[in-house]
């Protein structure tokens, strides 16, 4: 959620403020009527954050949420009212959900045992902050999962060229090698005017959500013509060949020489690389497996999926 509902929170409101002492059990239990009315039309949820980007507030709804006030919202509310209702199961509770350059907030909550038997881990944001903080995370409790929930692009990066290159050895190969378990971007699909949105115009509403965010497709409103932004074939040279199920596997890094790369294992058997080169120049590389050796050379700032058995 982006918010609680207004009456919970201690600014009256969906804008801003944080969730009142007194209303973490009816909030719980708003949690559990959440789960319960998608699985009545068949939608099963599995996972769950406990709050968008707690440590924003803004002109629309937001709600703060410092790392002990989730703690002890998930300790002595929605994780034993989750078990209560027989839910622990199948709920995955993943802490933070909030930017690279902020995780000691779910460190701190993980170093409380008696919190972590309700999570699975945290997820991240990638609008401040590097990368590697995920592996900060892991390396402080390897026994949770990663999750990488967040990101888009914009209006305020016009070059195909820049995003592909962030998108995929940042966001992709970057979030993946540093422990995610998977790569969501925002937002799918977006119409010819970054829309719709929650403003009103007329209203004397203002800015009330990210009026430059680009989808991974653009919908034309008037003749629903496709357009496929740079995060399609960003995340297609990842989806389209690393299948359900697969695993990520050891690949050797080539970071120094400007050849970033992450491999995987499919159920099928197959094997999936994707590797970009960072560099100004072409670079030629290797990949070997047993006595099996295949060259690639890879033109600057461009991205290459590998797939063998």
């Amino acid at each position: 959620p982006w918010s609680a509902p207004g009456w919970m929170k201690t600014s009256g409101k969906l804008e801003g403020g944080s969730l009142r002492p007194d209303a973490y059990d009816v909030y719980a239990r708003y949690f559990v009527k959440y789960i319960r009315a998608f699985g009545e039309e068949g939608i099963k949820i599995t996972a769950l954050t406990v709050q968008n980007e707690p440590q924003y507030e803004a002109m629309y709804p937001t709600m703060k949420m410092t790392a002990p006030e989730q703690g002890k919202f998930i300790k002595d509310h929605l994780g034993p009212l989750l078990e209560k209702e027989g839910l622990s199961e199948q709920i995955k509770i993943m802490l933070f959900d909030h930017n690279w350059n902020s995780p000691d907030y779910p460190i701190s909550i993980l170093d409380d045992s008696l919190i972590a038997k309700y999570t699975a881990g945290a997820a991240f944001h990638c609008y401040e902050g590097a990368v590697g903080a995920m592996s900060k995370v892991h390396d402080a409790h390897p026994e949770k999962g990663l999750y990488f929930t967040e990101c888009s692009g914009g209006s305020w990066s016009p070059v195909f060229a820049d995003n592909l290159q962030y998108m995929v050895s940042q966001l992709l190969i970057g979030t993946v090698n540093n422990w995610s378990k998977n790569v969501l971007l925002w937002n799918m699909a977006l119409d010819e005017k970054n829309g719709p949105t929650t403003n009103q115009p007329g209203t004397g509403e203002g800015n009330r959500g990210c009026m430059t965010c680009r989808g991974v497709v653009t919908v034309n409103s008037k003749d629903g013509e496709v357009t496929r932004n740079v995060e399609y074939y960003a995340l297609a040279h990842f989806s389209k060949f690393v299948r359900p199920g697969a695993k990520r596997i050891y690949s050797s890094a080539l970071s120094d020489k400007g050849v970033e790369n992450v491999a995987f294992l499919n159920t099928d058997g197959s094997r999936v690389m994707v590797v970009i080169n960072t560099t100004k120049q072409d670079q030629t590389f290797s990949v070997s497996e047993q006595e099996n050796v295949y060259k690639y050379t890879l033109k600057p700032g461009a991205v290459v999926t590998l797939v063998w058995r």
